[in-house]
């Protein structure tokens, strides 16, 4: 890696050894491209922890004023991003509570309170995302409706499809994002986790006077490992390997690896597990247990372990650098020929209901067949961008 990509990568982590803080230290006298430090770290969405580290080291005084002042306007713009978002989740949590409604805060701030030690200034948050019940998204979005937000709607408004979320909401008063999501899983079709299970492990926290529900760490990971893979198009973010180490390291003590492996085989997702501790560990040095990942490529012939590890050291390799727009790059995590097949078809026909959901029309409505039918010509579109 370039001294910049390996002193980003040394800041993206909440506590620094005194070996990394040794090595930072080391590559910062060397004499650093600051304003490609500055430009990559917005880029992989880890600037807060990078700044954060920098601070903690004194190495303030090597930043050119100008972009030392970038960084500062950065960072605080993020902490004030943050500070409107939790006052929001909260007036969210209420709501849905007074609705008797039950929901889980996925990623973001339920990281922040978990992971980053509540302090609000060490990620970044974007939006809002919320884990609700199947049976309860048309009672979510008329709630979400009532209260001021509004739903984009629509072929252009919404070109990509998601198939774990509604189109997204936005607040028509301080422009906070949300996405509602009801499941965990990226492809439901391919990816088989049992929602009724995840929903009987969630765990009970506290935001101020709130009541919160929090993935347990098992379902964390799965949903970690499965958002780095298949929502970005298989291109590996800094940001979310972050997040992914900082999952292990939090929880590693009280996770139940005997559940990861029962829960891996029921739903096929063995692949995208391994590829993610695998990844976190190599970048990390995380040290998860060695029998973790032996077990997770047990009954994998040994043509599969290289194929994998060879795409996952690539990814390392390049995922500094590498900036792409294909919509079919995640394919590359999917390994077993079948699964390849069904993520293909997905990808031009999603199931109707699917796209009664992202599109946020009535179940009843024929305009659902439209989107079908343009379905092809719209990946066409998107692809020749």
């Amino acid at each position: 890696m370039k001294t910049e990509t390996q002193f980003i990568l040394l800041c993206s982590r909440l506590t620094l050894e005194k070996k990394a803080e040794a090595k930072i230290k080391e590559l910062a006298a060397r004499g650093l491209d600051w304003q490609a430090i500055l430009s990559k770290s917005i880029k992989e969405k880890v600037l807060p922890l990078v700044f954060f580290n920098i601070c903690k080291l004194s190495l303030t005084r090597e930043i050119p004023e100008e972009i030392l002042s970038e960084f500062n306007r950065i960072n605080y713009g993020n902490i004030g991003q943050n500070i409107l978002l939790y006052d929001e989740l909260k007036n969210l949590l209420r709501w849905f509570n007074q609705a008797q409604i039950d929901v889980i805060v996925l990623k973001g701030i339920d990281y922040i309170e978990r992971l980053y030690d509540k302090n609000i200034s060490l990620r970044a948050v974007g939006d809002i995302d919320l884990l609700v019940k199947d049976h309860d998204l048309l009672a979510v979005k008329n709630l979400l409706l009532a209260a001021g937000y509004v739903q984009k709607r629509g072929w252009f408004e919404q070109p990509h499809i998601d198939f774990h979320h509604l189109v997204p909401f936005q607040n028509s008063k301080n422009n906070v994002m949300l996405e509602v999501h009801w499941t965990i899983s990226m492809y439901e079709q391919i990816f088989k986790i049992d929602m009724t299970e995840v929903w009987q492990r969630a765990q009970s926290h506290k935001l101020g006077a709130m009541k919160m529900l929090s993935l347990s760490p098992e379902d964390m990971i799965f949903h970690q490992c499965l958002h780095l893979f298949m929502v970005h198009q298989g291109i590996l973010n800094l940001k979310n390997l972050c997040d992914l180490a900082e999952i292990i390291k939090r929880f590693m003590t009280v996770i139940d690896w005997e559940l990861i492996f029962e829960l891996c085989e029921q739903s096929e997702i063995n692949d995208l597990i391994y590829s993610g501790l695998y990844c976190v560990n190599e970048l990390f040095q995380l040290q998860i247990p060695p029998f973790v990942l032996m077990q997770l490529q047990r009954q994998w012939p040994e043509r599969k372990v290289q194929k994998i590890n060879a795409a996952i050291q690539t990814s390392i390799s390049l995922f500094s650098s590498r900036v792409s727009n294909d919509s079919f790059a995640r394919i590359n995590w999917v390994f077993k020929p079948i699964s390849k097949l069904k993520l293909l078809y997905l990808t031009f026909f999603p199931p109707l209901e699917l796209l009664r959901k992202r599109y946020a029309v009535e179940s009843n409505s024929s305009l659902v067949c439209f989107y079908y039918l343009v379905r092809p010509l719209q990946l066409l579109i998107l692809i020749f961008k």
